[in-house]
């Protein structure tokens, strides 16, 4: 069943379900150049239209200019804070595009966020086959995976055409921490 259409050139629109409807964007151009993260909440589904989407303000900060990213999953933390898993990209020399796997926090209630912190990147996966030249250092978000034993297991996309996993540290544990 459709419940919502993004706006055009909008990719990685995310709904959570917590006290309210949580709606991470990502726009493009205009403020949002290549592409920023944006936030909006609501108490309703009905009121989640594309205009709500395209209208959610930016979160302010996150990334240069120059740097683009989305968020890929989120997780309500033991505080009721909000873990956020992403991406993060930027172009090398107009050729070769870089993508990360990051997170951050994000309070719902009063738009507060920590800063954001790199938690893989390609290079942590070894050797792998791309699709293309510009696609050799891609690491894409799929997911994460936390357990009890204060690990996760981070589920990702590997230079457009591979998929991995990782057992890593739960990024997410110094947030539920502070």
């Amino acid at each position: 069943e459709k419940i919502i259409i993004a706006p055009e050139k909008m990719k990685d629109v995310r709904l959570f379900k917590d006290q309210e409807y949580y709606v991470f964007t990502r726009p493009q151009g205009g403020a949002a150049k290549r592409g920023k993260i944006g936030f909006a909440k609501t108490s309703s589904l009905k009121n989640i239209t594309t205009e709500f989407i395209q209208n959610a303000p930016l979160i302010d900060d996150l990334f240069d200019d120059d740097i683009w990213g989305g968020v890929n999953q989120i997780h309500l933390l033991s505080n009721g804070l909000l873990g956020i898993l992403g991406h993060v990209a930027m172009m090398s020399e107009k050729t070769t595009r870089h993508y990360y796997a990051m997170t951050f926090c994000f309070d719902p209630f009063n738009l507060k966020r920590s800063d954001m912190k790199i938690i893989a990147e390609k290079d942590d996966f070894g050797e792998s086959e791309y699709k293309r030249e510009d696609l050799k250092d891609v690491l894409f978000s799929g997911g994460l995976i936390r357990h009890k034993n204060k690990t996760a297991s981070l589920y990702t996309g590997v230079n457009d055409c591979e998929g991995h996993v990782a057992l890593i540290k739960d990024p997410f544990l110094e947030y539920e921490e502070e």
